[in-house]
């Protein structure tokens, strides 16, 4: 008897075995395994395994609420290297205007007089076309493209800049 219960223990234990793959939804490289006691400072507890995904890499930002008709969802995007010549091209996917960037700034900030010290900030996204070059992490300036590359002799005005006399 006791080896019948064994054996159905065993082919169990082998069955759950055979289900133990963890697929991860995209590729990359583990960043961080813990030990599934872990919490973060709100006493959440951590995944037992973060994975850095390295294939898709997407340009964070945050935009000031004075700014914000600067950018808008589905926009051509220039994303510029803050150390060499170095540009990526990409599409603004979304702006996220229902969740502020919270500051966590713990030292008095001045305020310049053009009222954006005290504004809210939102955060956005943008999808980039290629990312050979740019390493994870880095910082880069972001503006919108019109057209500008390769013509320097022109201007290039938003259609709301013309208005028609008539």
């Amino acid at each position: 008897y006791n080896s019948q219960g064994k054996t159905k223990e065993i082919e169990s234990l082998e069955k759950n075995l055979e289900n133990a793959t963890v697929k991860a939804p995209s590729s990359g490289r583990i960043g961080e395994i813990t030990d599934g006691e872990k919490t973060d400072s709100s006493g959440n507890q951590l995944p037992l395994i973060t994975i850095v995904q390295t294939n898709d890499l997407l340009v964070k930002g945050s935009i000031n609420e004075n700014n914000m008709n600067a950018l808008t969802p589905g926009m051509d995007i220039i994303v510029r290297s803050r150390v060499d010549e170095q540009t990526w091209m990409g599409v603004l996917s979304q702006i996220d205007t229902d969740n502020p960037v919270q500051s966590q700034d713990n030292y008095m900030l001045f305020d310049s007089g053009d009222g954006t010290a005290n504004s809210s900030k939102y955060p956005f996204v943008v999808e980039l076309e290629s990312t050979d070059g740019l390493m994870l992490g880095q910082h880069v300036y972001v503006e919108p493209y019109y057209g500008e590359a390769g013509e320097a002799d022109s201007w290039k005005l938003p259609s709301w800049y013309i208005e028609d006399i008539d």
